[in-house]
């Protein structure tokens, strides 16, 4: 009985709780352990936070890259923008001036920069600004003795130019080669090939103009055409035809007697139109061999009862070349005849036709082409543009 009684006193002592350093230590360990976690968890939270921001920064700072890629200057230029309120009236700041949604800035010191600050860009429900910066700069020489950069050198001013009213046909040197091929070795068949390039210029049954193309090789008698019938211009758009630009490479196989290509315009519409005859240039082109190059051209105007015109001789047919003049590249027949007999005086074809030559048929002109652009997103609650979320660079061609 003694040892039972001792059993069950014994087992009312372990029934006993915690005492109070117990706890303590306890408390102790759990502090130790679980303020780490703590900040960890807030580190982590911080992080994906930041990297959230800089994701969405990286769309905006995307976003904008494509735009101003895609937006030509002058648009960029023009696309400061005020804050309105639902009455569209313009919004003023504390100072009265209008608050700018977008606000676009040229560089007083430094013509070809300019600085255009996105004041709002919203994106998954927040809003960011940014800022950028397009610099043409960065491709001009800083000096007049160095060597052109991008944005130096002058291109041809094609502006004037349009798909409504001018017919153009560039003729690809490869179609010369195909031809070669096409009647046996090239090497023995170029230097011998003859080529005709024939423009048709006609009115469908509707009135409207039309121009045509037809490019044919004969080697030794046989004829061959790897370019017929192309259609280069319909007048569609019911702008009439004014201008035929026609690019052809030149076959420098000629060696200052009989030329081996010819070009033939039919103004078979009987419409005053320039016809643009321009040569166009190899990088290995000699000077023996312009020297020696001959082209035959010959202008029809088919289909006409009328010559004269306040008693005067007039053509419709204007030609515009960059065939060079002092060398005879270009032997001109009109009709078919170098010279015309009109009212007892004879006339030369070059007379008649008033052919203009110019070594570049369009005036050059050099203009800014070529920016860096460079675009920094922040937050929209900070004040100034410090450290920006996201950064991105790029180019921008005109």
């Amino acid at each position: 009985m003694k040892s039972r009684t001792k059993i069950k006193n014994d087992k009312k002592k372990n029934n006993g709780g915690y005492t109070l350093v117990e706890i303590l230590a306890a408390v102790a360990i759990l502090v130790i352990v679980v303020i780490p976690l703590l900040h960890s968890f807030v580190s982590i939270a911080r992080l994906n936070g930041k990297a959230k921001n800089e994701q969405e920064a990286t769309a905006v700072a995307q976003n904008l890259m494509e735009n101003i890629k895609a937006a030509p200057m002058e648009v960029l230029l023009a696309s400061s923008e005020t804050y309105k309120d639902e009455a569209g009236n313009v919004i003023e700041d504390e100072d009265g001036n209008p608050k700018m949604k977008v606000q676009v800035v040229p560089s007083e010191s430094n013509p070809g920069e300019y600085m255009i600050y996105y004041n709002q860009c919203d994106f998954n429900g927040r809003t960011y600004r940014a800022v950028a910066k397009l610099d043409a700069t960065t491709y001009r020489k800083e000096e007049e003795t160095e060597e052109d950069l991008y944005n130096d050198v002058g291109l041809a001013d094609i502006t004037t130019m349009s798909n409504k009213s001018d017919a153009f046909y560039v003729q690809d040197i490869a179609g010369d080669t195909e031809a070669a091929r096409h009647f046996g070795t090239e090497s023995i068949v170029y230097p011998a090939m003859h080529r005709d390039i024939t423009v048709d210029i006609d009115k469908s049954a509707t009135g409207k103009a039309t121009v045509h193309i037809n490019v044919k090789y004969e080697y030794n008698g046989v004829s061959y055409t790897n370019v017929e019938n192309v259609c280069v211009y319909s007048n569609s758009g019911g702008t009439e035809l004014e201008n035929v630009y026609l690019f052809f490479q030149p076959m420098y196989t000629s060696n200052g007697g009989a030329a081996k290509e010819s070009i033939h315009v039919n103004n078979n519409a009987s419409l005053p139109v320039d016809v643009y005859l321009v040569k166009q240039n190899y990088d290995s082109t000699t000077e023996v061999q312009e020297r020696n190059y001959r082209v035959d051209v010959d202008i029809n105007e088919t289909n006409r009862t009328e010559f004269t015109q306040d008693g005067s001789y007039y053509v419709l047919t204007n030609l515009q070349t960059n065939l060079d003049k002092s060398r005879n590249q270009m032997k001109l027949t009109y009709g078919g005849f170098s010279r015309q007999t009109i009212g007892g005086k004879s006339y030369t074809a070059e007379e008649l036709l008033g052919i203009d030559t110019d070594s570049s048929l369009v005036k050059e002109i050099k203009k800014d082409r070529l920016y860096t652009v460079e675009i920094s997103v922040y937050r929209v609650e900070d004040d100034t543009y410090g450290d920006a979320l996201v950064t991105l660079t790029g180019t921008k061609e005109e």
